[in-house]
């Protein structure tokens, strides 16, 4: 049990909507495994510059960042790193020396939590442009798949990211070739607390592919391609792998990241190889 007194120092996570988010869990498990006088808390705010100015006056040492604040927060920071440049998205927060820095886990997160897949060579569908779209592009330049399409409603944010990244933008899910071992990532909200779905196809999902939602738990649209006989992923392998990436840059011990992955899969019974986790939810 995690204890407070005058010298706690406190994590959190910023964000409009944080019903359900299993962070704070994830977070105070390792801290009390590490032992150390801290604790994670949730700050849900509509009020993001406010909250942050709050807590910088407070014995504050960093947190994470989800939606809508991903790409918001970065003027309000001192200074991020370069791979937050690329992606234009902060999800991870740490104070040092009184500034405050902006990373990104969710890249290292999607690229460890999904290298197990088989991804040479592979197209990939994308859907959503936002930040978190961003982040799973850039992860995804790492495994060496094959051609990248992306769908997004507002077809002018697919173009900006076509110029960004090696990406094909497409106008409607209709251009999208389908292909039997194909890969489709769902990066949109769609569908997390809603019977509501991003995939606006009449074409069924394929028994060779890939469906991965980074949503963490189960949703219509991995729902959908369980019943077409797809192989289906939620998005607890990259909320794991984020948050121990996250974890282990506040603790200034990234080296470990790998042992706070397992501490985490361990401790809530997660297994590690969620290829088709989705048929069993």
């Amino acid at each position: 049990m995690i204890s407070v007194d005058a010298q706690t120092q406190f994590l959190g996570l910023l964000g409009s909507n944080l019903k359900g988010s299993p962070s704070c869990t994830l977070h105070n498990t390792l801290i009390e495994k590490d032992q150390l006088n801290w604790l994670y808390l949730p700050f849900q705010t509509q009020s993001l510059k406010t909250c942050l100015e709050g807590l910088k006056a407070l014995p504050f040492i960093g947190g994470n960042v989800t939606y809508p604040y991903k790409e918001q927060i970065i003027p309000l920071l001192d200074d991020v790193d370069p791979l937050v440049k690329k992606v234009g998205a902060v999800n991870t927060i740490l104070k040092k020396k009184n500034l405050w820095f902006g990373k990104n886990s969710d890249v290292g997160g999607f690229t460890n939590g999904y290298a197990h897949l088989e991804w040479n060579n592979k197209d990939v569908l994308i859907l959503g442009a936002g930040g978190a779209a961003r982040a799973v592009l850039a992860g995804i330049e790492r495994l060496n798949c094959g051609s990248i399409y992306l769908f997004n409603r507002t077809y002018s944010r697919a173009v900006q990211l076509a110029k960004e990244f090696p990406i094909t933008p497409l106008h409607s899910l209709k251009e999208w070739k389908h292909l039997e071992n194909s890969i489709i990532v769902n990066t949109t909200s769609v569908g997390k607390n809603s019977d509501h779905t991003p995939w606006k196809d009449d074409r069924s999902f394929k028994i060779n592919q890939i469906v991965i939602d980074i949503i963490y738990k189960q949703t219509p649209l991995l729902v959908k391609a369980i019943a077409d006989g797809a192989k289906t992923i939620n998005g607890l392998p990259m909320l794991v792998h984020q948050a121990a990436i996250s974890y282990g840059w506040w603790t200034n011990n990234s080296k470990a990241t790998s042992h706070f992955v397992d501490l985490l899969f361990k401790h809530f019974h997660f297994e590690q190889n969620h290829y088709e986790c989705s048929r069993r939810i």
